[in-house]
């Protein structure tokens, strides 16, 4: 049984219009592709032994990714692809002390880039007089937990999901400029 006919049996239980439809098929399948994305990288967090890595991983860079954007596959099997070998040299390097040195180092400058990345409308909370970008709120939450925790697994993740949210927005922002000139 594929993707499409688990959506189509689900969606066939609600009585809606074929817009409504439409909208709950696409949202049906986003939740099945992520759930089985994440089952994957579950999998491969327990494969490479290092469940730590993966239970704060997972969540983080869904936080950043929704959040932040970025480089998207044109099918969901190159996305589910890319996250695979993106999870899996994650984590390979993680066991690695020069990265462990790398993230510390490149920390600060992953925080700042952070300030380039421009705010989309979508991820901004309306206040009264005030806009709250989300981006924000990452910037401070990362840096106090930075700051302020001694829990070496944490930091690891955070830089590493950082580092690979950004590496893909930049790499979508350079592909649009190429596509613009």
């Amino acid at each position: 049984m594929n993707f499409k006919n688990i959506v189509n049996k689900l969606c066939s239980q609600f009585d809606s219009k074929a817009y409504d439809q439409d909208i709950l098929k696409y949202g049906l399948e986003v939740l099945i592709y992520n759930l089985f994305t994440i089952l994957i990288l579950i999998v491969l967090s327990i494969l490479f032994q290092n469940c730590g890595f993966g239970l704060y991983f997972i969540p983080t860079f869904c936080i950043l990714r929704i959040t932040l954007g970025g480089f998207h596959c044109k099918t969901i099997y190159g996305c589910t692809s890319l996250m695979v070998i993106i999870y899996s040299l994650t984590n390979i390097l993680s066991k690695e002390i020069f990265y462990h040195n790398l993230l510390k180092i490149a920390s600060p400058i992953l925080i700042i880039l952070l300030f380039i990345i421009k705010p989309c409308e979508e991820n901004t909370l309306h206040l009264k007089n005030y806009n709250i970008y989300y981006k924000y709120l990452l910037i401070i939450i990362f840096s106090l937990v930075l700051i302020i925790s001694k829990n070496k697994i944490l930091n690891l993740v955070i830089l590493s999901a950082l580092f690979v949210t950004e590496l893909m927005y930049y790499i979508k922002y350079i592909i649009n400029l190429e596509n613009y000139n």
